[in-house]
């Protein structure tokens, strides 16, 4: 069979990196070179053995490489010019040779020993086991090490995920060689893939999902295993709405539900929930006070414009240590005292609340005659 003929034209393909005497990247170089070369098997710059090593020259370049580059032209155009024995520019020695004179020079022989060390250390990345196959085999050939021998299997293995290295090994047959490893590894892979997509796809139907998770996919929830709130008391500081407009006692009222807290069962003046924020309020402020007395400003110093008036009738001063009635049960009586305002500022159930004579009528003889005699300290008589 004749060879085809040689055409003269512009490389195709791209060229390959430019190689600066790193021999950790030789191996590269050449193997980018040689895809190129394949690509433009009839060019006649790769189909001549001459114009190919030049070429190959002509891509290696730097201070490192420069002084042996210029030793491999002088002895290739010297051979190609010899007086006594000339090599034709065809001929596939002048290729050869020059390759050899390239692997001496510049072969990694450190890259026994580097890909050595690289698979002790060498493991699999989460569910990436495609990868760790072939980054295993490719050092595995760099290392010198046969895939069959059984400490190269036995490496394979322990390279593996610690779980997917359990499963394997619970398997009814356990792999014996490197290809059964492999083959082992993958299945697990698939079988546990395939149970995440089923469990996924029939959840996610029925809108049963958790909050995503860090890495993306969302856990499910089977409905049996979600929690049930649990009924406890509310804080005392829990904020509860309260009836103050009419239609909102008409609405509560329609309903038989309580005005403080909107729930059924109870009328307002025996709320649970007013009572208990009643015993932690102290004065009567807000139960976020924890018992203390409302913040008030003191008043700054006069105006200095601002005309005085005199015989001007002095405020209600409250209880002081001066004035306050003496009594043997004065928490008793505050409280009365807190829960007659509270009930009157907040409620005003017209249907429930009874009169001012009612509630009165409810305190004891002790807390009434205290509570007179407080009305009386005010002003007020009876």
């Amino acid at each position: 069979m004749a060879a085809p003929a040689l055409i003269t034209g512009k490389l195709k393909g791209v060229a390959p990196d430019i190689f600066d005497g790193n021999r950790t990247k030789s191996e590269a170089f050449k193997q980018q070179f040689q895809v190129y070369w394949y690509m433009n098997p009839t060019n006649e710059i790769m189909g001549t053995p001459y114009y190919r090593v030049m070429q190959h020259l002509s891509l290696i370049k730097g201070p490192l490489v420069d002084d042996w580059k210029q030793e491999q032209i002088t002895t290739l155009v010297g051979k190609i010019n010899d007086a006594t024995n000339p090599i034709g520019r065809d001929q596939e020695v002048l290729w050869n040779e020059y390759l050899t004179a390239f692997n001496d020079a510049f072969t990694d022989t450190t890259k026994k020993q580097h890909a050595q060390t690289q698979l002790k250390t060498l493991g699999m990345k989460g569910n990436d086991l495609d990868t760790y196959i072939a980054n295993f085999k490719r050092l595995a050939k760099d290392a010198g090490y046969d895939l069959t021998a059984l400490g190269t299997t036995d490496l394979f293995a322990l390279g593996l995920q610690e779980r997917l290295f359990e499963r394997c090994m619970n398997r009814e047959t356990q792999p014996e060689t490197f290809t059964e490893w492999v083959d082992a590894a993958k299945a697990e892979i698939t079988k546990q893939a395939r149970k995440e997509a089923m469990r996924e796809s029939k959840y996610q139907q029925a809108g049963h999902f958790s909050k995503p998770r860090t890495n993306g996919r969302q856990k499910w929830i089977h409905p049996n295993d979600r929690t049930v709130p649990m009924d406890v008391d509310q804080p005392t500081y829990t904020r509860v709405r309260r009836a103050y407009t009419e239609q909102d006692k008409e609405r509560l009222r329609g309903k038989g539900a309580c005005f403080y807290c909107e729930q059924q069962g109870h009328m307002a003046r025996d709320c649970p929930k007013k009572k208990r924020q009643q015993s932690y309020s102290g004065y009567g402020q807000s139960p976020s006070g924890y018992g203390q007395k409302p913040f008030q400003p003191r008043p700054g110093p006069p105006h200095p414009f601002k005309k005085k008036i005199y015989n001007q009738p002095r405020p209600n001063q409250g209880f002081r240590k001066s004035n306050k009635p003496r009594s043997s049960y004065p928490s008793r009586v505050r409280s009365a005292h807190i829960e007659e305002i509270d009930d009157e500022g907040n409620e005003n159930e017209d249907d429930y609340v009874p009169s001012l004579a009612a509630r009165t009528a409810r305190l004891s003889e002790d807390q009434r005659e205290q509570w007179v005699a407080e009305m009386q300290a005010i002003g007020m008589h009876f």
